[in-house]
C-alpha cells in the first residue's frame, strides 16, 4: 500500500512545489530494516514479506496524512516530509525507530522483533527557486534522498537501531557545482 520510486518521484512534486511556495522547509527520511537478509535466510522469504508489511503499516501509522511512505527498494524505505524542520524530523525518526522496535512480527516461528536503522535530511528552501517545472522538484528530491541515505550509512555504521541526521543545509541547484 505504499508508493513504489516512481510514485514517489510523481507525487513529491505537488509537495516539494507546495513547500517552495510557502518557503518551508522540506525534510526526508531513508530507513532500512537491520539485519534483513536474516528474515530471509533464518525464516523464509515469506517471514521476509511479513516483516515488510507489517513496518509499512507501523511507517503509514506514524506519521502525518500527507507525509509521503515509499518503499524504496529491497527493505529501503524512503519518508518525504513536507514543511517540516531538522528537529522536528529527527524526533519523528526516533519516534519511528522505538515504534518498530516495540512491534512484533507475529509469524509461524513465533513473534518476531524488527529495528531499522534511519538517515535525516532537511533542506531550507531559497527565497529565489521558481517551483512548478519540475526539474527544481526533482534536484530537490534527489538530493535529499542522497543527504539521508548518507546519514542512514551513518546510522548503521554507528550500531543500527538509531537515527543519524545531517545538520540541515540550503538547497543548491545541480548546476551550482
Amino acid at each position: 500500500g505504499l508508493y513504489n520510486r516512481r510514485g514517489l518521484s510523481e507525487v513529491s512534486r505537488r509537495a516539494i512545489g507546495r513547500a517552495l511556495r510557502r518557503q518551508r522547509p522540506l525534510s526526508a527520511i531513508f530507513l532500512d530494516i537491520d539485519h534483513f537478509k536474516q528474515f530471509n535466510d533464518s525464516y523464509s522469504y515469506a517471514v521476509g514479506d511479513l516483516v515488510l508489511c507489517a513496518l509499512a503499516a507501523t511507517l503509514q501509522a506514524n506519521v502525518r496524512e500527507g507525509d509521503l511512505v515509499s518503499r524504496y527498494g529491497g527493505e529501503e524505505f524512503f519518508i518525504l516530509l513536507p514543511e517540516i524542520g531538522r528537529e522536528e524530523a529527527v524526533e519523528i525518526a526516533e519516534q519511528l525507530c522505538k515504534a518498530v522496535a516495540a512491534e512484533q512480527v507475529q509469524t509461524l516461528h513465533g513473534a518476531l522483533t524488527v529495528t531499522i536503522s534511519l538517515g535525516v535530511a532537511t533542506r531550507m528552501l531559497p527565497p529565489d527557486v521558481t517551483p512548478g517545472d519540475g526539474n527544481c522538484e526533482a534536484q530537490i528530491l534527489a538530493g535529499l534522498i542522497e543527504e539521508a541515505g548518507r546519514m542512514l550509512h551513518v546510522a548503521k555504521t554507528n550500531g543500527r537501531n538509531r537515527v543519524a541526521a545531517a545538520s540541515g543545509s540550503a538547497w543548491e541547484p545541480a548546476s551550482a557545482g
